[in-house]
């Protein structure tokens, strides 16, 4: 007599022989939702209304905001990362962004010019600096007194929005000697701003007094770009404050990676060095706060005060509250990252791709989590090169790629220090972006942006198989039985009929031949919307709801069988044997599947 009862489903343990999983483990768990042990669906994905043209193989996307803050999403076809600026502005929604060339940055305004694709214009991350020194010459009399020792020199203020950059400044001018209330004109000042996307609109000259023990320049004014010359007629009273940019050189030209760290510091790297910008201040990065690590760096990705530095060798974590005050860490972890789209972060830490598995680096915490998962054969299996990773609701979603013989798929695994509750989704996308303030994942299906699990009717079908289970005797299994929430059926079949009722409906007054746009005094004023029509609005399409056990014995399929209630099943007879595996598949939500000998032994399980 035997008998056996599938219940609190998991997920799949790859490197583990299918006959020693655990009995509620998986060989194989497509588009299955585990968390709550019952075996359910994901709802599937849907469109998102009203999203905006995307470019063509698309890489990269991000929900931003247009002036009337409606979302208007951007994309790119290169891997991009964007992060907000750390300075507020309301409802210009600055962001910073690199992998797109140059590094850059835009707002609502700039975004939106022209049509999608967007964004559709951008400004140069830093703010260029002048190469040429001020000429400087004395004019007039001047008053009495000890005659003081000037230098002079020029910054350029760019506008980004509302929010005003400057430049590193200019070399410093010759000294020029003057009595107080004389007159100093500062020539040789741009006749035109720097090529280039900087917008930048005016001059800020600063003076110093030289000659003292430490020189300070304080500023002098503000005046348009273009002006060339200004007569300096200002005593020292009234001088502005002194000058902050003398460091803020722009990032590299081929900055990659950008992140964000606490403390409003943008984090950037090249090669084998990590750039950080002025604190709150994402246009100046200057050189002296740059660090260098052994290899040659894959990405990075912040988390708290520290940033992981996933390399080609050994990662690197980087830590501290003040970019001039950084100090790093090399880990003792032989996993380089293979792929820098597989890098996330989230309040744990950092997790990527290694050749051996994921890797976690977390306060605590440094190895790959996926070791009772995957063996490296296995891993290298998924082609790990070609992930694309994101963090949603504790899970980490792995998009890979086997190009050669079409398969995409999603690996869907928890983000705890050792990882489990392997599952794979049929789903697969080149972009993602997860909304933080909704934490809703967003992806790119057919060149359309869609939300996760956003249509509410319809689910993806699950498909989960048993372990395969070893008897000590060949046997017959005779009965079978679902516990599941079969309601859903009903509900399903009561909601297409209610849809196929509008559409019949809106059939006969289309062939009615009335006007159909609705009008003034047809119903009552406040609820009618004008130029509307009187067509009933149709709701999307209702998935029907369906469960199915497949039975292998000895590996033959011996039976299929559709289940729609609650009621045991009857198995043909005239087989027997000792392995048995089960594949259930739908998605209606199944709690527990029992299998017997007996109709007897089937009610004791």
């Amino acid at each position: 007599m035997a008998g056996l009862k599938l219940a609190a489903f998991a997920g799949m343990a790859p490197r583990v022989s299918v006959a020693l999983l655990k009995d509620n483990e998986a060989a194989t768990a497509i588009n299955t939702k585990l968390y709550s042990g019952e075996l359910r669906s994901w709802n599937k994905p849907k469109a998102v209304a009203g999203a905006n043209d995307l470019v063509s193989s698309c890489q990269s996307i991000y929900k931003h905001k247009n002036v009337a803050g409606d979302d208007l999403w951007l994309s790119w076809s290169t891997d991009v990362n964007v992060v907000p600026s750390p300075i507020y502005a309301t409802g210009e929604n600055q962001i910073y962004y690199t992998g797109s060339g140059t590094p850059k940055k835009t707002n609502s305004a700039l975004a939106e010019t022209g049509v999608a694709p967007f964004p559709g214009d951008f400004y140069e991350m830093g703010v260029v600096a002048p190469t040429t020194a001020p000429d400087v010459a004395t004019s007039g009399a001047g008053g009495s007194g000890t005659a003081e020792s000037r230098v002079y020199l020029y910054t350029f203020l760019s506008d980004f929005g509302s929010i005003v950059e400057e430049s590193a400044p200019s070399p410093a001018s010759s000294v020029v000697s003057v009595l107080p209330g004389g007159t100093v004109t500062v020539s040789s000042l741009p006749a035109a701003a720097p090529a280039g996307d900087y917008n930048i609109t005016n001059v800020r000259i600063y003076r110093a007094v030289s000659g003292t023990t430490a020189t300070s320049y304080l500023k002098v004014v503000d005046i348009s770009i273009g002006t060339t010359s200004y007569s300096d007629t200002k005593t020292a009273s009234e001088l502005g404050g002194i000058i902050t940019s003398s460091s803020y050189t722009p990032p590299p030209s081929d900055l990659q990676g950008l992140t964000a760290m606490a403390n409003g510091i943008l984090v950037g790297f090249r090669n084998n060095e990590v750039y950080f910008c002025e604190p709150f201040i994402p246009h100046a990065w200057p050189i002296e706060y740059s660090l260098t690590v052994e290899y040659p760096i894959v990405g990075i990705a912040a988390f708290g005060e520290s940033v992981v530095v996933a390399t080609k060798g050994n990662p690197f974590v980087i830590s501290g509250s003040t970019p001039q005050a950084m100090s790093q860490a090399k880990i003792p972890l032989f996993e380089p990252c293979i792929s820098k789209r597989s890098i996330v972060s989230d309040d744990t830490g950092v997790m990527y791709a290694s050749p051996n598995g994921v890797v976690k680096i977390s306060q605590g915490f440094a190895g790959v989590t996926t070791n009772s998962l995957f063996t490296r054969d296995e891993w290298q299996a998924r082609y790990p090169s070609t992930m694309l990773g994101t963090v949603l609701d504790g899970a980490y979603y792995l998009f890979w790629t086997d190009q050669a013989n079409a398969i995409e798929e999603c690996l869907i695994l928890d983000r705890n220090e050792a990882a489990s509750a392997l599952t794979t989704s049929s789903i697969f996308t080149n972009a993602v972006y997860v909304d933080p303030t909704t934490a809703q994942l967003y992806m790119v299906i057919a060149g359309v942006v869609q939300g996760w699990e956003e249509d509410a009717a319809n689910y993806l079908p699950y498909d989960w198989t048993s372990k395969l289970f070893v008897l000590p005797r060949p046997v017959n299994f005779a009965a079978m039985q679902a516990e599941a929430n079969f309601e859903d059926q009903g509900l399903a079949v009561t909601l297409q009929a209610e849809v196929d009722a509008i559409i019949a409906e809106n059939q006969a007054t289309f062939s009615s031949g009335q006007d159909l746009l609705s009008s003034l005094g047809s119903v009552v004023l406040g609820e009618i919307v004008l130029g509307g029509s009187i067509m009933k609005r149709i709701p999307g399409s209702i998935s029907s709801r369906y469960l199915q056990a497949k039975i292998y014995c000895n590996g033959i399929l011996v039976a299929t069988k559709s289940m729609t209630d609650r009621s045991m099943y009857r198995l043909p007879s005239g087989f027997k044997g000792d392995r048995w595996q089960f594949r259930l598949s739908g998605n209606v939500p199944l709690r527990s599947f029992k299998i017997a000998e007996t109709a007897k032994e089937l009610a004791q399980l």
